[in-house]
């Protein structure tokens, strides 16, 4: 091609790279120029003239080095076969592929012909980024959505299932697609319809509760747009340990105010057991503690198998430290683990429990692992109780200290009443004493004892005052 310089020749060719869209151009292995296109020189501002028979190098980029990311280099290497790069320019920030052909024939000098195409892929690029970070969404939210433990799943705006997440299925026991949600949960058809005409017309989601076995939750429908339609995403949310805390809770707070009513421990203790048994799932409760006698308090639907400490309670004890145990993982063997159900499963929290006077253990048993939340509403209730025995202790230190008092203070008005009868006697007998100077010495040691007798009562006097006191304190 080229070789007779034809000129008809050349201008076809010119004309078909003129008709060409992008960068166009006809190249030597070399990097010299012999046709360019419309394109190449009005982004270049030259003439055809000015630039055929130049080296492209630094025609186009300004170097005399070839450029980068021109595939010449690449096809020459390798004989002069199809190559292309991608590239970003930084001076105009798009993204190019620069193509090259081997045409088969050779220019001037022998060498061989190539189109050179640049082709600018900036909008594809974009589309590409765009498609690929769409699909990094959707798999971020297909990966929250199958992988979420909250029950999910999407509907059409009738109320019928279309996708459901393994969390959804698991919780209904099925694959729930096609179903209608009433039928799935037992919903009254009436209910339904109010709940999708009041997101159908408001736009706005709406909740209802469900219950299924031991587990409480609530389903949010929220409409949303997925492709070019509304849809409704169910959503549930398991409100079963918030609830059970809640009441745990308000259990601790009911027990709480009413430590102080009671003046008997046993009572004390039997009416906290009561109260905690009541809770969801806490399934037994012991209380030990130990003086000079040995009290045990226990309660709950597993109270059969509480009839004696485990070693877990010894240990606690032992080693003043609480702990929460798994009974099919602990290694210690009792009664509890021999007796109890085998397909039974249960948790116990220990908590050592110790006074001046008493030392012991409460042990909690649930059928639900206690969560951090719970363990630390238990460990208060139980620093609570503890506060309570105390005061129990100290209560019971006080009237003793007052009946001790009552007593003393009862020898002390019969050990006055004793010291003046014979005080009496002597007065009468010192005052027939032949000798008068005898009888007034004895006289005189009798005023002196009379006097110390009127100073003990006056401070028995005192100290009956202070016993009356102490007797309105405990009452």
């Amino acid at each position: 091609m080229f070789q007779d310089d034809s000129t008809k020749l050349r201008e076809v060719a010119r004309f078909m790279l003129d008709s060409l869209p992008f960068y166009a151009m006809v190249v030597d292995e070399d990097h010299r120029i012999v046709l360019a296109n419309k394109r190449v020189l009005e982004e270049l501002g030259r003439s055809p003239e000015e630039i055929e028979g130049t080296y492209c190098p630094r025609t186009v980029h300004g170097t005399d080095e070839p450029y980068p990311y021109c595939p010449l280099e690449e096809s020459v290497a390798r004989g002069g076969v199809y190559a292309e790069r991608e590239f970003f320019d930084e001076d105009t920030g798009r993204w190019y592929v620069s193509v090259i052909y081997p045409i088969g024939i050779a220019g001037e000098g022998g060498k061989k012909l190539f189109l050179h195409f640049t082709i600018d892929i900036t909008d594809r690029k974009v589309a590409e980024k765009l498609k690929t970070e769409k699909k990094i969404e959707k798999d971020k939210y297909r990966a929250v959505f199958e992988n979420t433990v909250s029950p999910m799943a999407i509907m059409d705006r009738s109320g019928s299932i279309i996708e459901a997440n393994p969390s959804f299925v698991e919780l209904v026991g099925f694959n729930p697609q096609g179903e209608e949600f009433d039928r799935i949960f037992h919903l009254d058809l009436d209910f339904k319809n109010q709940l999708l005409s009041k997101i159908n017309g408001s736009g706005e989601g709406a909740s209802f509760e469900w219950y299924a076995e031991n587990r409480t939750l609530i389903f949010d429908i929220i409409p949303a747009r997925i492709g070019s339609e509304t849809h409704f995403i169910l959503v549930g949310k398991d409100l079963t340990d918030i609830l059970r805390r809640e009441k745990l809770l308000q259990m601790m707070l009911s027990v709480e105010r009413e430590l102080d009513a009671f003046s008997d421990l046993k009572a004390l203790l039997e009416n906290i057991v009561r109260r905690v048994v009541s809770v969801k799932n806490y399934r037994g409760v012991r209380i030990d503690l130990e003086d000079d006698d040995h009290l045990t308090v226990v309660e709950g639907e597993l109270k059969e198998y509480l009839g004696e400490r485990c070693p877990s309670m010894i240990e606690s004890l032992q080693r003043k430290i609480d702990r929460k145990y798994d009974l099919n993982s602990c290694t210690h063997q009792c009664r509890i683990k021999e007796e109890m159900p085998a397909d039974t499963m249960l948790y116990m929290a220990v908590f050592p429990i110790e006074t001046q006077h008493k030392r012991g253990t409460l042990t909690f048993f649930s059928s639900q692992p206690f969560d951090q939340e719970e363990y630390t509403i238990l460990r208060t209730m139980v620093s609570d109780i503890v506060l309570a025995i105390k005061n129990l202790e100290f209560d019971m230190v006080r009237k003793n200290t007052y009946r001790k008092v009552e007593e003393s203070m009862e020898k002390i008005a019969i050990l006055i009443d004793r010291i003046r009868n014979p005080l009496t006697v002597i007065c009468a007998l010192a005052e027939s004493v032949p000798d008068e100077e005898t009888g007034k010495k004895i006289l005189y040691q009798v005023e002196r004892i009379n006097s110390i007798i009127r100073n003990l009562d006056e401070e028995w006097k005192k100290s009956d005052e202070l016993r009356r006191g102490l007797r309105l304190l405990l009452k």
